[in-house]
Order: C-alpha cells, then structure tokens, then sequence
C-alpha cells in the first residue's frame, strides 16, 4: 500500500512537470517566486511588475532553480531592469523576452478573426513613447472574409480603429499602432513569434495604404548583453499615410531597452539625439546601437557597438547612409562644448548651415560631393529690418560649440552657393546667382568669397 501510495506520488510529480508554470523572481521581489499567467501555449507574461530603483530578475520554470533563464540562455546572467513598472513577457519556446512599460489609461485591444473579435488581447507599450505594438498569429477568416482586426481603445467598440476592417495575410503579423497620429501599420510574413521574416515576400503596410473588406458584424503584446541574432525591423505609418521608422537608441544609459527615440531633423534622412552616459555595465564602458523600430534584428552598427564618453553625447544618424556620429564631452543638454577637449568621432560628420534664411537653426545640412571632402548646399538669403545683414555659419553636428567661422560669415541677399572643406575648414561662397544657384546670364554679375579673404569683413553677430 505505501508503495502504491508513493507511485501515484511519482506520478503526479510527472503531470506537474509535464505542465509546468513559469515563475518570475527578482530584486523588486526579493527573488521570490512569482507566478506568471499563459497568454498562449509558448508566452508568458506578469503586467505591472514595480521596480522602486533598478535591479534585475531571471524566469524559474518550475520556481525552484533547477531550470532557469536569463541572459545567454539557461542559467545565464541576471537580466536588468530599469526603475519604473513594467509588463514583462517570457517566450517559453524561443527563452526570450519583452520588458515594455506598463500602460496607464488607455488599454489598447486588437480584436480579430484570430481572436474571434473578443477583447483583451492588449498591445505593449514601446519603452514611454506613444507607439504600441502586437504579435499576432492569424490563423485564417472567418465567415464575413479575410484575417483582419481593429485596434479598440479600452475596450468598448464605440472607437475602434479602422473604420473599416485592417486586412492581413494569413500567418504571424507584427502590428504598430500610435497613440496621438492613430497611424496603425503591419509587418506580415513573419516567422513565428515575429522574429524574422519568412521570405523576401515579408511586407510592410499602413492604414493609410490599406484597401479594407467591409466593416466585421459585430453580435452580442531584450536585455543586450547577449543580443537576439535575429528579429523584425518593422515599419510605422506616419499621420500623412507616408510610412516612417523609429530609430531607437538602446544602450547602458537605458539597459538596451526600446523606447529612447532619436528625432528627425527637419524632413531630411538625419535624425539626432542628446544622451547622458552616467557609466557602462558588466560588458564595458558607455555605449549604445541604433535600433530601427525595435527589434534588434538590425540593429546599427552590426558588429560592435558605439563607445563614447562618460557624460552628455549628442548623437547623429542618417537613415540613407547609415552612418553614425557623435559630439561629446558637452554641456548639460548638449548645450555646448564644455572645452576644447570636446570631440567628434564616427563616419560622415552631418554639417548643418544656420544663418539669417533658418533662424539659425539646426537641420539645413550642407550634401557631401561624392566621397570628398567638400560640401556644399544652395540656399536663398533674404535680407530686411529684422533679419539684419545676410549671414550664416557651419555647425558640425549641430551644437554651437564648434561652429564656424568664430564670426558670421557675410554674404549678399539671394541665391548663394556655399562651399565647404572638412579639412581645411576653409569656407567659400558663390553669389548673386540665377534661382537654385543655376549659372548667372552675365557671368560679372556673380562674385565669389572664401572665409580667409571675408575675414576681417565679418560681423561679430552673436546667433540667435
């Protein structure tokens, strides 16, 4: 009898290991085991998980050591988590995971033919932006037509999102939605749990772009250290119906988390970012990788990431050229440089000409000839009471702090070409041009400037 009594013991020990919970533990906790609930048969997920300061926590499968994940897999490193409270989901399959703030206020549901048009199935929050995203695996229609779905603000049908149906292809999709535009965008052809594409067919496309079937008939969603080899680079559609990527800046002034957007510069393809870097982590100094939308999969640079100094970095990208800058050891805010010993380093230095025709602002960026050392851009020069003398200056990187020349360079109101050597910093000027710079109709007409012979002709104009 005892033996039979410790079989079905044996036996139950079986049934439970054979349907395992998964448990959450960590600092914020005291590493004690925490129960997370099923989303679907390979994703877990605890919400509203709060951390006072930051700290770290690992996935217990069974809640008592013997199988657990962190970075680099099983019983790998702890992984860390900013203060703040977070929603936290654990792929039981793949050993990865999502950490996105938790939602506050609104609760965005997509419902769907994959859900049969039920809420609760809530979108994740991008780090604190107002971009939200989903995984959904659809697995085919239903009887009003095609895999389809609407974003549903807290649930309640009287705003959801399109007015008409969102239609996808079957399999798992990537869906982006953004809080303030309503943009809502898909990446579609995806590998499960949207970790990569299927095949070159892999498609991204926006509300705006969107044919829809008719309305449904309603009746009654990474820690770095060791970083994923592969994921999405999703797209998300801009209020205009243009579709635009976020750039994410993720390193260990943000523990890599998604969320530090870089903002575009103007409508150009440069975007830039001021970051202060108080420290590096357990891997090395301060650092970071720009990160298109969120997802690692093609994170920038591929190999290696981007060290910088300790303290306040501005950052620069170009979206076309890829290429990567920074200025450092700046001011609070990127303000300024604080001395000489301020620098610039990476490829492709974006070189912006303020002046008297931008307000002296930042974003007019002067086009590099080729691969040479010279720049140059076309720009038309008003003059008048308020606006003073026409002049302007370079600004590497945009920051004022190694602007050039020290005094503004002077030149005459309309159409003027300016010149520009990275190396020499020598700055030249073509003016009195015909409209977008094109060749005058009486060559005497035109004149030309450099900044060693404008010298002692420039006004000491402090910029605006």
């Amino acid at each position: 009898m005892k033996y039979k009594y410790l079989l079905i013991i044996f036996a139950l020990s079986l049934c439970a290991n054979a349907n395992a919970d998964w448990f959450l533990r960590g600092t914020h906790n005291a590493w004690a085991a925490a129960p997370m609930e099923f989303l679907d048969a390979n994703r877990v997920q605890l919400k509203g998980v709060v951390f006072s300061s930051a700290g770290n926590i690992k996935f217990d499968r069974f809640g008592d050591w013997t199988e657990n994940y962190g970075v680099n897999g099983l019983s790998g490193n702890n992984i860390p988590v900013a203060s703040g409270t977070w929603d936290i989901q654990f792929f039981t399959d793949t050993k990865k995971w999502t950490i996105t703030a938790s939602q506050s206020l609104t609760y965005y549901h997509v419902r769907g033919t994959f859900n049969a048009w039920i809420e609760g199935t809530l979108m994740s929050r991008i780090g604190t932006t107002d971009n939200y995203e989903s995984c959904i695996n659809f697995v085919g229609s239903d009887a009003n037509g095609s895999p389809r779905f609407k974003i549903d603000p807290n649930g309640a049908w009287g705003d959801a999102l399109p007015a008409a149906d969102f239609v996808v292809a079957v399999g798992w999709v990537k869906i982006n939605f953004n809080s303030i535009s309503k943009a809502i965008s898909v990446q579609q052809n995806l590998a499960p749990n949207c970790e990569t594409t299927v095949t070159s067919s892999s498609k991204t496309i926006s509300s705006a772009a969107v044919s829809s079937s008719s309305p449904k008939a309603i009746s009654s969603s990474l820690g770095k250290s060791s970083l994923p080899s592969s994921s999405i680079a999703s797209s998300l559609a801009s209020s205009n119906g243009v579709t635009e990527t976020y750039y994410h800046i993720r390193g260990t002034f943000n523990i890599w988390l998604e969320g530090t957007l870089m903002t575009r510069i103007g409508t150009s393809d440069n975007y830039e970012r001021c970051v202060n870097f108080t420290g590096g982590d357990s891997d090395g100094g301060p650092r970071f990788k720009i990160d298109p939308n969120g997802g690692w999969g093609d994170v920038l640079p591929v190999t290696g990431d981007v060290a910088v100094s300790t303290g306040w970095v501005k950052i620069t990208f170009n979206s076309s050229t890829t290429a990567i800058s920074v200025q450092q050891n700046l001011s609070a805010n990127c303000a300024a440089a604080v001395s000489s010993a301020s620098s610039s380093v990476a490829a492709g230095t974006p070189y912006h000409v303020r002046g008297t025709f931008n307000a002296w602002q930042e974003g007019t960026l002067l086009n590099r000839i080729g691969t040479s050392d010279n720049y140059e851009r076309c720009i038309l020069f008003s003059s008048g009471v308020n606006l003073g003398i026409p002049r302007f200056k370079i600004d590497p990187n945009g920051a004022w702090g190694d602007a050039l020349p020290t005094s503004d360079f002077l030149v005459s109101a309309g159409w003027v070409k300016v010149s520009f050597n990275s190396s020499s910093k020598m700055i030249n000027v073509q003016q009195n041009l015909s409209a977008n710079c094109a060749p005058v109709s009486s060559t005497a007409a035109s004149s030309s400037l450099s900044s060693a012979a404008a010298g002692s002709s420039i006004a000491t104009s402090t910029p605006y």
